[in-house]
């Protein structure tokens, strides 16, 4: 089973490592994450961003109960394969590197979501609105008079001044 296809079956979501792009399921835990091992197998590398050795002991031993395979360890992180079709060891990876499965959102729930849609996009004034108000404050001024135009557009330089003087 390839990573990809791991993902899709978990609902998970897949990214590029920054380091050597391969393909790799992020954690919430620092830099845990799972990957592919081989064909038949998955890894988990549990890497916390602490130096306290209590997640990675606790990973492990809940992977060997799992009976998952300790590739790597090490005194504050490491890496266990597992059968990603064997769900005991499924959910001790997916536990211990924080992987969080994308909510999938209900049919009443899409239909209240494009119901907000509809109306945001109906009580939204118009880009069109705005520029024909501009248009009609302006109208008066001739054509290319670019001090009537910041005149009539921005505060008058008096009031300005009235802020300087403070």
């Amino acid at each position: 089973m390839t990573i990809t296809d791991f993902a899709k079956q978990h609902r998970l979501k897949v990214e590029r490592d920054t380091n050597d792009e391969t393909i790799i399921i992020s954690g919430r835990l620092g830099e845990s994450h799972l990957f592919e091992y081989d064909d038949a197998r998955m890894g988990v590398a549990v890497i916390p961003d602490t130096d306290r050795p209590h997640r990675w002991t606790a990973a492990r031993k809940a992977f060997r109960n799992a009976g998952m395979t300790i590739t790597q360890n090490g005194d504050c992180e490491g890496i266990a394969t597992f059968d990603p079709d064997n769900q005991v060891q499924v959910r001790a990876a997916l536990d211990y590197a924080d992987v969080r499965r994308r909510r999938e959102p209900s049919s009443a729930q899409l239909e209240v979501l494009a119901k907000a849609r509809l109306a945001r996009q109906n009580s939204r004034p118009s880009g069109s609105a705005q520029e024909g108000d501009f248009e009609a404050r302006n109208a008066d001024l001739p054509q290319g008079d670019l001090m009537g135009l910041l005149l009539a557009n921005v505060a008058p330089i008096a009031e300005l001044s009235r802020y300087e003087e403070a």
